[in-house]
């Protein structure tokens, strides 16, 4: 009995260290910027979108990851987004991370028409080095007043 119950406690520190580290590069402080196409509806902003995001990430599970972020977009053009988003993400392998996240945005250009609503997106994440990773991702964004717009954005980022 002791000796199974010691075989069973040794089998436990052994695998659990190697189940755990499966989402361990995708936790911690992280900055990107991504570039991509965008397409908001009604408002003629057809154009090439660019962003930069800073987020956290915690593990939640051996394999979850669960986040919040700060994202700007555009801030050189007639016409900005922004917004705060949570994110989900779940670890494919100790390089690659799918993951989905749900956002407050807000719309404004240079004709002082604001916008605000719900932005989804999903993408995947792989990573480069310890710090380094790309993703590339889709959102879509439902604006009030029926006005939407969808982004699929590239990026390239750093984990502190």
């Amino acid at each position: 009995m002791k000796t199974t119950l010691l075989i069973a406690l040794a089998s436990i520190a052994l695998v659990t260290p190697a189940v755990a580290q499966d989402n361990a590069g995708f936790v911690g402080v992280r900055a990107e910027l991504a570039a991509g196409v965008a397409e908001v509806d009604r408002f003629n902003a057809n154009d090439v979108a660019y962003s930069a995001t800073l987020g956290v990430d915690a593990p939640f599970d051996d394999r979850w990851t669960i986040g919040a972020e700060t994202t700007v977009s555009n801030v050189f053009e007639n016409h900005r987004e922004w917004g705060v988003a949570g994110r989900l993400g779940y670890a494919l392998s100790p390089n690659t991370l799918v993951f989905g996240r749900v956002s407050y945005a807000r719309f404004d250009d240079a004709r002082d028409l604001t916008r605000e609503g719900l932005a989804l997106g999903a993408g995947v994440e792989h990573r480069l080095s310890e710090r380094t990773f790309i993703n590339a991702q889709y959102r879509y964004t439902d604006f009030d007043q029926g006005d939407g717009a969808h982004g699929a954005l590239i990026g390239f980022g750093y984990r502190f």
